[in-house]
C-alpha cells in the first residue's frame, strides 16, 4: 500500500507541558490485559481554538455578568483587557478578575483568614457542592454548551499553612473543588494539566450559616470545527518517548520506581493558558496513580 500522503499543513507547537517534578529514574513494563500495547490509527484531526474578536461593549457585558454573581463593586481597570470587581459578603472579601476579550475569569478571596472556613462549619457534601457550582456559573451565563455538566469531579481538600492538601474524607474536608470538563472531541476526552482537575473549577467552603463560593477558575477555550489531519506516532515510538523521559508525568504517588503500564489511549490536551490548536496526546496509565502524557503528532510537524 502507498504511504498516506498528507496535504500541506502548518507545523504546530508542541504541547506546553509544565516541568516534571519527579526526578527519580523510572522503569517501565507493559501490563495491559492483552499483554501488548494497543494499536491506533496513523492519523488524527487537530482542531483550531476559537479566537474572540474585540467587542466595544465587552466591558458592559462583563459587568452585567459579574453583577449577577454578586460582584457589584467595580469595574477597576487592571489593563486594557483585564478588569476587577469585588463583592461584599460578610467577613469574606471576594474579588473577580475578568479578561473582557475572552470573558475568562478568576475568583479569589481571603478564605485562609475566615474562621468559619477554617472550622469547616456547614461544608457541603459532593452533591450539594456540584449544585452550588452549577448555580454560580449559570447565574453569570457561564454554564456553556461545551461543558459536560453530568461529568463533574469533586476534589476534597483540607487547609494547612495557607495551602490545600488532599482530604481523605468529607469529615476532614474544608474545601470542595468542583471541576467541569469539556465535551469529548471525536469521542476522545479532553485532558488538563492535572488529570483530575480542569481549567474550569469552583471552590466551595463552609460559612457562618451556609456554604459559600470562595474561589473559581474559568478558562474555557472553544474548539472550532476547523481542522487538519496530521500523522501520529506509532504506539511503540510513543512508548520509547516515555522511556526516554520525553513525557510529562501528570500524576504519580511516588511509591517505587517500577511502572507497570495498564492502559494507553488517545486524548486531547487543553493547556491552562491560551493556545492556537487542540493538540492530541497519548495517555499512559499505570500503577500507583501513574499517568503520563506523550505528544502524539510526529516530530516533523511540530515546532521545537
Amino acid at each position: 500500500a502507498l504511504p498516506w500522503i498528507f496535504p500541506p499543513i502548518p507545523t504546530i507547537s508542541a504541547p506546553n507541558f509544565p516541568q516534571n517534578s519527579i526526578n527519580e529514574k523510572l522503569t517501565y513494563s507493559i501490563d495491559t490485559v492483552s499483554g501488548f500495547l494497543p494499536v491506533f490509527s496513523d492519523q488524527i484531526k487537530v482542531y483550531t481554538i476559537f479566537k474572540p474578536k474585540p467587542d466595544l461593549i465587552a466591558l458592559n457585558k462583563a459587568g452585567e455578568r459579574v453583577r449577577s454573581g454578586g460582584f457589584t463593586n467595580g469595574p477597576f481597570k487592571v489593563s486594557d483587557i483585564i478588569y476587577d470587581w469585588s463583592a461584599n459578603s460578610g467577613d469574606l472579601q471576594k474579588n473577580i478578575r475578568v479578561n473582557i476579550d475572552t470573558f475568562d475569569f478568576q475568583v479569589t478571596s481571603n478564605l485562609f483568614s475566615d474562621p468559619n472556613i477554617i472550622s469547616a462549619d456547614n461544608v457541603p457534601d459532593q452533591t450539594e457542592a456540584v449544585s452550588m457550582a452549577k448555580e454560580f456559573l449559570e447565574k453569570m451565563g457561564y454554564l456553556s454548551d461545551n461543558l459536560d455538566t453530568e461529568n463533574t469531579e469533586v476534589n476534597m481538600f483540607s487547609i494547612s499553612n495557607n495551602s490545600f492538601i488532599p482530604a481523605t474524607s468529607l469529615s476532614n474536608a474544608q474545601i470542595m473543588q468542583v471541576n467541569f470538563f469539556q465535551n469529548n472531541i471525536d469521542d476522545l476526552p479532553i485532558y488538563y494539566q492535572k488529570p483530575n482537575e480542569s481549567n474550569i473549577n469552583v471552590l466551595i467552603a463552609g460559612g457562618n450559616s451556609s456554604a459559600q463560593i470562595v474561589g473559581a477558575n474559568y478558562l474555557n477555550q472553544t474548539v472550532t470545527a476547523e481542522s487538519s489531519t496530521y500523522p501520529i506516532k506509532t504506539i511503540d515510538a510513543a512508548f520509547t518517548d516515555l522511556k526516554n523521559g520525553k513525557a510529562y508525568l501528570a500524576s504519580f504517588d511516588e511509591i517505587g520506581s517500577e511502572i507497570k503500564i495498564k492502559d494507553v489511549f488517545l486524548a486531547y490536551y487543553m493547556e491552562p493558558t491560551a493556545q492556537n490548536y487542540l493538540t492530541p496526546i497519548f495517555i499512559f496509565k499505570g500503577n500507583n496513580g501513574f499517568q503520563a502524557y506523550v505528544p502524539a503528532i510526529t516530530d516533523e510537524f511540530v515546532n521545537k
